[in-house]
């Protein structure tokens, strides 16, 4: 186990040499390596500086939604702030700031979730590979948008196309098939979508927000969410394929679910050689490792002083 902060950490990604990329509310991307547990870069970029003056800065935004590895050193990372970033993993240098969710305009808390703080910006919640080698990725806001972006020029990403996907939130989605991707909203629903010409070809209700869709394999995804089940949908039939509404997986919500590959537990197919170029300082790492194992102890501590009722 490695701590790296105190605060909670909301997406975390494999990178090449031993490393892997993480961010969350304390508004930092970090790099870490997964051999020593130290922070490699710790990037604070999106807590402290943004569009339009900083407007979601001055609000409180800037936690970190999603971290994805496109290609070679190549990080994306989203945020509450509205923007994608991308950033070189060796360096910890910015290679770019985009803004392509605009905001529910002057739907503005009448249509998704209540409080948005711009009718011009929008909180960017996922990003996922549509294939390509990495040189492709969507992304979907609270703006109820879903945007597909070229990233085969790291100087020049450009959004290929963006389609309003729901009449609430869309909070997740992935690739389901090749040129198809899943996608789940806060209207209760899962969609797949064509990608190349942004079309719904299937929908299912969700009882409750469904907050995670995975491919099993190229006909069915894994649905999962606020009413703690999981469904495996077949989206080329139209049904489910464990029962009406999936089963019972946990006892509190999911949060997320990831495809797992047995071949990539064989340490052959590893990069041997660890990459451990830094930014962070070796204090600051420990700094912050300190400040996640008092917080964990405070927590341990005050969960034991309280006695249990049944």
């Amino acid at each position: 186990t490695t701590y790296v902060s105190d605060r909670p950490v909301y997406s975390v990604c494999p990178l090449p040499g031993q490393r892997a990329a993480c961010g969350g509310s304390d508004k930092s991307v970090r790099i870490i390596s997964l051999v020593t547990g130290a922070t490699l870069h710790k990037i604070t970029d999106h807590g402290n500086v943004g569009p339009d003056g900083s407007f979601m800065q001055h609000q409180g935004c800037g936690f970190i939604r999603c971290v994805l590895h496109l290609h070679g050193n190549l990080l994306a990372s989203s945020s509450d702030d509205s923007t994608i970033r991308l950033w070189d993993i060796d360096t910890g240098k910015c290679l770019g700031v985009h803004v392509g969710h605009e905001g529910y305009g002057k739907e503005i808390d009448v249509k998704g979730e209540p409080g948005q703080l711009s009718q011009t910006f929008s909180p960017v919640y996922k990003l996922a590979h549509t294939g390509n080698h990495g040189k492709q990725f969507a992304s979907c806001s609270w703006d109820r948008t879903i945007a597909i972006w070229d990233a085969s020029d790291v100087h020049n990403i450009i959004m290929l196309r963006s389609w309003k996907a729901a009449e609430n939130s869309v909070l997740h989605l992935g690739l389901c098939a090749e040129r198809h991707m899943a996608a789940c909203s806060a209207d209760n629903a899962v969609r797949i979508w064509n990608i190349d010409t942004g079309t719904c070809v299937q929908q299912t209700t969700t009882r409750g927000y469904a907050l995670a869709t995975v491919r099993l394999h190229d006909n069915a995804v894994v649905i999962a969410g606020g009413d703690c089940t999981i469904r495996v949908y077949d989206w080329a039939e139209g049904k489910d394929l464990k029962g009406e509404l999936g089963f019972y997986a946990h006892d509190a919500i999911i949060r997320d679910a990831n495809p797992v590959f047995l071949e990539d537990t064989d340490s052959k197919n590893w990069t041997q050689q660890p990459i451990m170029y830094r930014t962070c300082p070796q204090k600051v790492s420990i700094a912050d490792t300190r400040a996640a194992l008092a917080h964990m102890r405070k927590i341990w501590k005050d969960s034991i002083a309280v006695p249990l009722e049944f």
